[in-house]
């Protein structure tokens, strides 16, 4: 579970900026309202940042391993090898889009292609963090899901072509 997530972020930075603001005596009214200041939001992103930074918490090395499984290495790499597939790519994406996990016989059928293909197919996917290890099983990813949608919606309009 994320530590930061964007849509709450800025709730947390009100509550530290406002605890800020009463450890500094920020009011108005005679002390029946706490005055958040420009300087109490930018005290509290600071210490946000110095938090989330420090080599004990180790958040920077957890932020870039868990953007990993949320993106593609690459995604024209990816696109050029479903692509590879020919006639068979629309039939392979739509294939693999209601398939929950992902195997070497799922490749083997989808993309009619033989075991020594649908291997490299395979390990490619793994290299290019389209799939990854999820206990016994390859699944897809979310990034991986998502361009397969992209490409169902684009060649059903108009088929790949050849790859160059």
């Amino acid at each position: 579970m994320p530590l930061v997530q964007g849509e709450n972020m800025r709730f947390k930075i009100a509550k530290i900026a406002a605890a800020m603001a009463g450890c500094v005596f920020s009011e108005r009214n005679n002390g029946e309202v706490l005055w958040v200041t420009e300087g109490c939001v930018e005290t509290a992103i600071h210490f946000l940042h110095a938090c989330y930074r420090k080599p004990s918490m180790a958040y920077n090395h957890y932020s870039v391993e868990e953007h990993k499984h949320t993106t593609l290495a690459s995604e024209e790499n990816v696109m050029r090898l479903m692509a590879g597939l020919g006639s068979r790519a629309v039939t392979f994406v739509d294939g693999l889009l209601d398939s929950g996990r992902v195997d070497v016989i799922d490749i083997l059928n989808l993309g009619g292609v033989d075991r020594e293909e649908a291997q490299r197919i395979m390990s490619s996917l793994i290299a290019l963090r389209a799939i990854r290890k999820w206990g016994q099983y390859y699944v897809k990813t979310q990034a991986f899901t998502a361009l397969l949608r992209k490409l169902v919606r684009r060649w059903r309009v108009k088929p790949p072509g050849p790859v160059i």
